[in-house]
């Protein structure tokens, strides 16, 4: 699990955070906090929106990133558990490409896996793909 926290801001963008929190599934107000709590796999399904948001806020004072239970809050700390998860993102989204050209025959360039509805996979389905993808590239 993946958690994302960032506290009130000056800065114009705030509001914009907020909006952008708001499109995860789990989001805790506070009076102070925002938190947005995230499995990898809504991480990797909203790719975008979480890219957009981290960045947003990454340098804000009291943001703190927290995985599997660990704290994160320098800028080196947050952007390297970013990066891991931006590459994962990317191996993910290049096998997942790989594999559903094989399925239909095509190939890569024919295919845009940006199209692809995510929706009509089922939350087990999409574990599952996941949990292949990375026991096969360990």
């Amino acid at each position: 699990m993946l958690t994302l926290s960032f506290g009130k801001s000056t800065s114009p963008r705030y509001n914009n955070a907020i909006k952008l929190a708001d499109k995860f599934s789990l989001v805790e107000k506070s009076e102070n906090v925002i938190t947005v709590t995230l499995p990898v796999k809504e991480v990797f399904e909203k790719w975008e929106h979480f890219n957009t948001l981290f960045w947003m806020v990454v340098d804000w004072k009291e943001t703190v990133l927290s995985y599997e239970g660990m704290n994160y809050q320098s800028h080196i700390d947050k952007t390297r558990i970013f990066y891991a998860l931006q590459n994962s993102h990317w191996k993910w989204m290049s096998y997942v490409e790989e594999r559903i050209s094989k399925v239909y025959n095509t190939t890569l360039e024919e295919l845009d896996i940006s199209n692809l509805d995510t929706q009509n996979i089922d939350d087990t389905t999409a574990d599952l793909l996941i949990d292949l993808y990375t026991f096969n590239k360990e």
